[in-house]
């Protein structure tokens, strides 16, 4: 019994060389991994080679591996599809649903490696924390990328310049819902000689309702209605409807500025109000862990409003940010363990993201983190690239809203209906050159800003002109041809 005893022990003391490791995953050997990274940031190349060299020091500590991250500007998306094309040697990239080389079509050309026989030997933490976002992101069924964004929801944000909260008294702790935000605006126009709220000209603005009974698609603003299980544009919505008529009254009660001035609202003219501080107010999409702004183009003192009931599924939620393996890699292994080890381990995560405490930030009492310029010598990238870790510093004045804070809402989140669905961009080629016509557009910027360019056409005027232009560009042929996709995907799920 006390032979046995030793020999467990001996076993036990053994086991977390090879177990532990990682987040609980394998070893994969020692070895070195190359990894391509979109970092468009003024660090200086002294700065990356000092993180990098402190990152390989955990790494080769925990795997015994090193990474040699190859970064690229914003050119990012040709250089990666040229690196698919060529087969480069490179092990691990970031990918998403807006680079150039889409993640949905580096999959279906089998560019990618499929990960999961390799997740539950690399990769268990991933396996186990993200099981939602990794649903969300499979592809025919398979998982070809690590989904890097916890925080699945998103919600709008409008930030205030602080010297008019302070004035009027304004609780900026939070707001509920839109008839609050419409409020504050409201009191705002007492200032004669700026515009309470910037207008916005994407698209679509902000989602509105907590429940769209949407899934969405690959495609822009293309989505199934759940309920009445029909493929829609977004834009068909009842619901958007009532979003639409929202910003409407706004625009006819002066709040975004006069009425002349929205009707021929131009990007460029919005970017110059912007930088001349006419707003004193503007809204912007918010996802935890992202550092909020503090300063606007004018340079005067933000304060955030966070919208806390009124949230929304982000389109492509978990595409948003993710790392990838090229099906050619040979060290598809020590690439997952290398993505774990990212996912699960604050040190590492901390380091390429954010750099070196006390030379390239500094943490308060509090524990909020302060970078330190890169001018400097300071360290800055793109922390949501390396994917948002959970564990991740906090960046003053960062808030939390416990709706959304990484794991707990993935814990709360169902997989999504359509997960692994995806509209082939070869098939639909042409049909998906014209899902967004010059017309379509020019409609859709007048519904979000409020007011159209006529000065008279109502909502539902505006509305009906997008069904007729969709027409024109044959849009009732690709849907019903997205309604068979659909479908058949659906009862092969059952």
């Amino acid at each position: 019994m006390k032979r046995l005893f030793v020999l467990f022990t001996i076993a036990f003391l053994v086991m977390p060389a090879a177990l532990w490791a990682a987040g609980g995953a394998e070893k994969a050997g020692p070895g070195k991994i190359v990894a391509y990274v979109l970092d468009a940031t003024e660090s200086s190349q002294a700065a990356r080679q000092e993180v990098d060299a402190a990152a390989n020091q955990i790494l080769g500590k925990k795997l015994n591996i090193t990474v040699e991250w190859k970064r690229f500007d914003w050119s990012y998306g040709e250089k990666l599809q040229l690196a698919i094309a060529a087969k480069e040697d490179f092990d691990t990239f970031f990918t998403c649903y807006w680079v150039n080389e889409p993640y949905s079509k580096s999959a279906l050309d089998e560019s990618l490696a499929a990960l999961d026989d390799l997740l539950p030997k690399y990769g268990p933490w991933i396996l186990k924390n993200r099981a939602t976002a990794l649903d969300m992101a499979r592809i025919n069924g398979k998982i070809y990328a690590v989904p890097g964004k916890m925080d699945v929801n998103s919600a709008g944000n409008f930030y205030i310049v602080k010297e008019m909260a302070e004035k009027y008294k304004i609780d900026t702790s939070g707001f509920k819902t839109w008839a609050d935000i419409e409020k504050i605006a409201t009191t705002l126009k007492a200032e004669k000689d700026f515009v309470p709220l910037r207008p916005w000209t994407g698209v679509m603005g902000f989602y509105p309702l907590k429940e769209m009974g949407i899934e969405n698609t690959n495609l822009r603003f293309v989505a199934y209605d759940v309920k009445n299980k029909k493929i829609i544009r977004v834009q068909q919505k009842p619901e958007y409807a009532q979003y639409y008529k929202m910003v409407r009254r706004w625009a006819e009660e002066g709040l975004m500025g006069s009425k002349a001035d929205l009707a021929e609202m131009a990007y460029e003219k919005i970017q110059k109000n912007s930088a001349a501080g006419k707003y004193l107010m503007f809204s912007q999409e918010f996802s935890p862990k992202i550092e909020l702004m503090q300063q606007d183009q004018a340079g005067r003192s933000l304060v955030p409003l966070l919208m806390t009931d009124d949230i929304f599924l982000q389109p492509n939620a978990a595409w948003g940010t993710m790392q990838a393996v090229p099906a050619w890699s040979k060290n598809k292994e020590r690439a997952v363990a290398y993505l774990n080890e990212l996912a699960s381990n604050p040190d590492l995560y901390n380091l390429l993201a954010y750099g070196i405490k006390d030379k390239h930030y500094t943490v308060s009492g509090k524990g909020d983190a302060t970078p330190i310029d890169v001018k400097k010598g300071g360290y800055a990238s793109f922390d949501w690239m390396w994917g948002l870790n959970p564990f991740g510093l906090t960046f003053a004045p960062q808030t939390r809203p416990k709706w959304s804070y990484a794991l707990g809402a993935e814990k709360t989140l169902k997989p999504a209906l359509l997960a692994g669905f995806i509209v082939d961009p070869d098939k639909y080629q042409n049909e998906i050159a014209n899902l967004d016509p010059p017309a379509f557009e020019a409609l859709a910027t007048q519904l979000a800003i409020g007011w159209p360019a006529d000065g008279k056409s109502s909502v539902e005027d505006l509305l009906a002109q997008m069904d007729q232009v969709l027409k024109e560009y044959k849009w009732p042929a690709f849907q019903a041809q997205l309604q068979k996709d659909v479908d058949a995907f659906l009862s092969a799920k059952k």
